[in-house]
């Protein structure tokens, strides 16, 4: 016991005689200024280079925070991840904003397995904080299309803007398409353009049958008048047989297309929602 409140004395001291040294909170004091000025070249590096003139100065949470805010707003992505994932657990409140802006960024760039990681990683505490894991936690798990989503109401003023998202998405998921583009495949192959009505896209289903519906009678007159031998048979036939097969391949595609765009729209919305849960949290902070 008497070591842990020596070793804890001695950090507490150590830190002290940091801030009382008038050069190091000189040196602080500009960057800060910088930062406050959104000269974010500058800001940036006069904050690495307090990190690399003091290391152990027990202000690095604060610098790579703030490293971490510069190169977020300087749209540097990789660079902000890094730094905010250098401010460790000791650095309450600011590691638990560091994490999420973290997710905000995964977010950003659509990576929701590389959040869902993060965030499994993370032990939030009991307040609002909770109630914003809650959040991605349900969010995540819509954007990859699962409805077991339980989320629990709080008393944080962001909770109707939880409640809305959710049920929002919710919504999309379930209404979203449940065709499949196999039937859609083979729809085309018993009745050309019947693929792409059942796609819901009935014009083109329409459209693709005249043409292959009469290249279909052409070939069958030159095979009826001279067999094998008849070169209309032949011409016929082969563009037949390419807009037969296009429009299988073409019903599916539409299915798939379908699927994608919802899913983009989908994913966009959940995006948006996230990355201005965590704004509007750390703004009324």
């Amino acid at each position: 016991m008497a070591r842990i409140w020596f070793s804890f004395l001695f950090l507490t001291l150590f830190h002290q005689a940091f801030s009382q040294d008038p050069v190091f909170m000189e040196e602080v004091n500009f960057a800060r200024y910088l930062e406050g000025k959104k000269i974010y070249k500058e800001a940036i590096l006069q904050y690495r280079q307090l990190l690399l003139l003091y290391p152990e100065s027990g202000y690095a949470d604060s610098f790579h925070f703030s490293l971490g805010k510069l190169y977020e707003e300087d749209l540097d992505v990789e660079n902000s991840l890094f730094y905010y994932g250098r401010v460790s657990k000791s650095g309450g409140l600011l590691f638990d904003e560091s994490v999420f802006r973290r997710l905000s960024l995964l977010a950003l760039q659509k990576k929701f397995s590389e959040a869902e990681t993060l965030l499994s990683s993370y032990l939030p505490p009991e307040n609002c904080l909770k109630a914003e894991y809650d959040f991605w936690k349900s969010s995540l798990m819509l954007a990859r299309k699962d409805t077991g989503v339980k989320f629990q109401n709080s008393s944080c003023k962001q909770n109707n803007f939880y409640k809305n998202s959710l049920d929002k998405h919710e919504k999309m998921v379930l209404s979203g398409s449940k065709k499949s583009p196999l039937l859609a495949g083979t729809l085309s192959a018993l009745l050309p353009g019947a693929g792409k009505i059942y796609a819901g896209k009935p014009r083109q289903g329409i459209t693709s049958f005249f043409p292959i519906a009469f290249l279909g009678v052409q070939t069958w007159e030159g095979y009826r008048h001279k067999g094998f031998d008849s070169p209309r048979f032949w011409v016929f036939g082969s563009l037949f047989s390419i807009f037969y097969i296009g429009n299988i391949y073409g019903s599916a595609v539409t299915v798939r297309a379908i699927k994608k765009e919802e899913n983009e729209i989908l994913q966009t919305s959940i995006q948006l929602d996230l990355r201005l849960s965590v704004r509007d949290l750390f703004r009324a902070k």
